[in-house]
């Protein structure tokens, strides 16, 4: 059995919904626009980074997000894609929409892990 996440861990992730929620929701995008994401943990690394995101990309997940609170990077997954790791600002724009989300990764981690 998976141990809960530690505080910083459930902060960071609600900060990056927070981020996330508003901006999917005033273009309306939809779940099946949204880039699925996930914060590392210790205990789950191995399966997010491996497992997980051979399961996104296989049911088509436009992206996916690893989230890592100790080297603070976002890294992007896009499939036929190399891999894109952010480290201070990373823009998102989906297809058809005008305005991208900006997410400022160092503000992101900051906020949640101080």
């Amino acid at each position: 059995m998976t141990p809960p996440p530690s505080p910083s861990h459930a902060l960071l992730a609600s900060r990056l919904r927070s981020l996330l929620g508003p901006y999917v929701r005033a273009h309306q995008l939809g779940d099946q626009f949204r880039p699925r994401a996930v914060v590392l943990s210790p205990t789950t690394s191995r399966r997010d980074q491996l497992q997980k995101r051979a399961s996104y990309l296989r049911i088509g997940a436009a992206e996916y997000w690893i989230v890592d609170g100790e080297t603070r990077t976002v890294r992007v997954v896009r499939a036929h894609a190399d891999d894109v790791v952010v480290e201070t600002e990373f823009v998102w724009q989906p297809v058809g929409v005008a305005v991208p989300l900006i997410i400022n990764v160092d503000a992101l981690f900051c906020g949640a892990l101080g």
